[in-house]
């Protein structure tokens, strides 16, 4: 990946100027290279060593790696010339790709180098190597950086976002979100992989999917208190950038639209969950089940929040969807009885429902989250549209719950 980090606290040489001179001579287009003439610059604290690093910057961006371009000058630069350099790249990435017609070609001619024997002037000539932009350009045609739920976001608010969210570096095995954890914040995840699994009351672990940048990881929790159901950890050396819930909120202030986005890509994601991993809709065929989650109402749930009182009807079908259940039943008192978990993906409320009777089960989700309801009018629905998936349904009656 070649992300261009701050020096570790590790004790190291300091890196050669002469090495790293001959590599950017040699080949003018490389990042990794340019990068560690910057980094040789700053470690002998030249004065001018944030200049360096805006070239760097510049090609990186130039290159089409947009969010490398982003992290250096994050770290590098100070807040006022971070604001003007990622102007001016974002009018490229934001532009009509028509207006231009080539992209630039990144690979640059070897440059002739001679290199001075004395210190000074060596620094001076790495200062001017490492700024050399000659044939490096800017064009409309470079790859758009994937912004997900943020791309429709107007030039100045998402500078400002881009300005704001917190980078994080990860290493292969470090954790990125932790179940059970409190946290209203959402990740982009612009480098690497992430591994998904979920922790069962057992204690073993889940695997359920990897995730490969660009994605993003979280969101669910900007909309909820409840705390992450998944963890998610590094497969490789990755980066992710942390939104938090006072930053997305101060952005859709200003953009309304960005939570009703935020709201289509949380349902979406929370439908492909239940499709890919909750066995009581496997034995639904495809369309059936595309169908059903189509139909069913995405509701969030405060804590505490009951879905079904005992000793009254059920007001349909619940599937919760992030967050857990808890089924209680008190018997000739107010003392209710813990019966049962119900983790995300089981189907409740359907027994007193088709049968017509009051529910003998108290179901709530302490935690708080999301639940898919399907309630009598969008069952009127499904029995006209989808008869035969209807008369599935019916036989949910022999849950228990």
């Amino acid at each position: 990946m070649g992300l261009a980090m701050q020096p570790s606290n590790i004790e190291s040489a300091p890196i050669s100027l002469v090495d790293t001179m001959q590599a950017v001579a040699k080949d003018p287009s490389s990042l990794e290279d340019r990068t560690a003439l910057a980094v040789a610059l700053q470690e002998r604290e030249h004065p001018q060593a944030q200049a360096a690093w805006e070239a760097v910057a510049f090609l990186a961006a130039a290159k089409g790696d947009f969010f490398h371009s982003l992290l250096i000058l994050r770290l590098h630069l100070d807040d006022e010339q971070q604001r003007q350099v990622l102007q001016t790249i974002m009018r490229y990435f934001l532009a009509d790709p028509s207006e231009q017609t080539s992209p630039w070609d990144p690979k640059l001619p070897a440059r002739q180098l001679q290199i001075p024997n004395n210190p000074s002037a060596q620094v001076a000539l790495a200062l001017q190597l490492v700024r050399d932009l000659k044939g490096v350009k800017l064009t409309a045609a470079i790859p758009k950086p994937s912004l997900a739920l943020f791309s429709d976001l107007p030039e100045k608010l998402l500078i400002h976002l881009l300005r704001k969210m917190e980078p994080i570096p990860l290493l292969e095995g470090d954790p990125l979100v932790q179940q059970g954890q409190n946290d209203q914040a959402c990740y982009l995840l612009t480098h690497g992989r992430v591994r998904i699994f979920q922790r069962r009351n057992n204690g073993q672990d889940i695997p359920l999917a990897r995730l490969r940048a660009p994605a993003v990881l979280g969101a669910t929790s900007l909309l909820t208190t409840a705390p992450h159901r998944l963890s998610l950890t590094a497969d490789e050396p990755s980066m992710a950038w942390r939104i938090d819930l006072g930053l997305f909120t101060s952005i859709a202030q200003r953009h309304q639209l960005l939570v009703h986005k935020l709201r289509s890509f949380v349902r979406e994601h929370l439908q492909m969950l239940l499709l890919r991993f909750y066995p009581q809709l496997m034995s639904l065929t495809e369309p059936e089940r595309q169908i059903l989650l189509q139909t069913f109402l995405l509701q969030s749930i405060e804590p505490n929040g009951v879905l079904i009182q005992q000793d009254a009807p059920s007001p349909g079908l619940f599937i919760p969807a992030y967050g857990e259940a808890l089924v209680f039943s008190s018997q000739g008192g107010s003392m209710q009885v813990f019966v049962a978990e119900l983790p995300e993906g089981d189907i409740c409320g359907a027994r007193a429902f088709w049968q017509q009777m009051p529910s003998p089960y108290t179901i709530l989700m302490p935690e708080g989250g999301f639940v898919f309801h399907l309630g009598p009018r969008e069952l009127q629905i499904l029995q006209q549209q989808a008869p035969t998936l209807y008369r599935k349904l019916t036989e949910l009656r022999q849950l228990p719950y």
